[in-house]
């Protein structure tokens, strides 16, 4: 099971990326859309699964759904990007708890491995966030990506990168790996 997030500001297209996702013709079957509380409770996960997987190919108590994605509110959402920030950062550490809860002290390695690759959802931390960055990057977008990166595998991705010119996103990417590697 794959675990994508996307975060970033407000209205920059994290939820249409996320739609698009769930309807691209790879998808065999969609689960409704639930939500996720954080443990601040006033800041939520919009969760969508989905299944790249045939019915016919599905194995004895496997979970249909092979891939969760998970929509954050933008940081703009609230007068303080913290409010929005803290709660995202901290779900993600509390995913590592919860898994890191049913680990004993000597488990085998592939016992662990096995564990985590499991079809069945047996961890629920996120696998890799996608973090969109519209046009320029702020520094609240510097602070985030610093802030996730323990936490989380983390890709910028340039939004809307189709109204800039090509030299335009050539200088953002510059622009991100500089600031990425200080």
């Amino acid at each position: 099971m794959l675990r994508v997030m996307v975060v970033g500001d407000t209205g920059i297209g994290k939820s249409e990326l996320l739609e698009t996702l769930a309807t691209a013709p790879e998808v065999t079957a969609a689960g409704g859309k639930s939500v996720v509380e954080t443990a601040s409770g006033f800041v939520k996960l919009a969760q969508l699964r989905v299944s790249t997987i045939l019915e016919d190919a599905l194995h004895v108590g496997e979970d249909r759904y092979n891939l969760t994605l998970l929509d954050a509110p933008g940081y703009s959402t609230y007068m303080d990007a913290s409010h929005t920030m803290q709660p995202i950062l901290a779900y993600h550490v509390a995913q590592f708890e919860a898994t890191d809860s049913v680990f004993v002290k000597n488990m085998p390695v592939a016992q662990i491995t096995r564990f985590l690759n499991a079809g069945t959802g047996a961890h629920t931390h996120t696998d890799v966030c996608l973090y969109g960055i519209l046009h320029r990057v702020t520094p609240i977008d510097i602070e985030f990506l610093r802030r996730l990166a323990p936490h989380v595998n983390v890709v910028p991705v340039i939004v809307k990168s189709d109204s800039l010119r090509p030299d335009e996103v050539f200088a953002l990417k510059l622009q991100i790996l500089h600031v990425l590697r200080r």
